[in-house]
This record gives structure tokens, sequence and C-alpha cells, in this order.
């Protein structure tokens, strides 16, 4: 069986439509880089059940994060965030822990660098 090559297009081919598409299949040209950081987190003194924050921190999009929980109330999320810069990834994971534990009493970042 004879197999047949399909002709590649010359660079200068790829209009700006077909970008579009690819963008809008979800490829992009440069995808956002993975920023590794660490949020520790002391849980306010009436704080519900763990298992709640878990499932709540999932649907409030840190799927990207490891969960640690200490016996003192204080939890450990390490993430490995998509975002166009640190910063982003830092404020977008944080602003998802204020918002699924109202009331958290301090929250520190620590890059993956500084350990």
């Amino acid at each position: 069986m004879k197999r047949i090559k399909a002709p590649r297009l010359p660079e200068s081919r790829v209009t700006d439509a077909v970008v579009r598409q690819a963008v809008a299949r979800g490829h992009r040209r440069n995808p956002a880089p993975t920023h590794a950081f660490t949020l520790l987190c002391v849980l306010p003194t009436d704080a519900a059940n763990l298992d709640d924050y878990v499932d709540a921190l999932a649907e409030a999009g840190c799927t990207d994060a490891t969960l640690g929980v200490d016996r003192r109330g204080r939890i450990a999320l390490e993430f490995a965030r998509r975002a166009m810069s640190y910063a982003d990834a830092v404020a977008s994971a944080i602003d998802a822990v204020n918002r699924v534990i109202p009331g958290v009493q301090r929250i520190d970042v620590r890059s993956r660098n500084d350990e």
C-alpha cells in the first residue's frame, strides 16, 4: 500500500482566519506559563468542616492545587496555576480562597523558589 503525503502549505499561507479558528478551538500561539506557589492560610475560629472547603475550593477553580491541613486550623494550598503573570496567578488563587472561606484570618504566599 502506497502512502500519500498531504502537501504542506508554505508558512506564508497561514492567514489570520486560520489563527482565529485555532484560538477559538482552544489553541494559542503563546500559552500562559505555569506558576508554582503555596498559599498558607489560617482558618477562622468558627471554620466549617474542612471537607466542605475541599469541595468548595474545587468548585471555585482550585483544581490546580494540592491541599494540606494541620490540626491548628491552618491549610496549605500548593498551586501550579496557569496565568500570564505570577501576580495574576497568585491574585486569582487568593480571590478564590477568600470567596470560599469567608473570614480567613491570614494568607501568606510562598513561591516554590523560596523553599
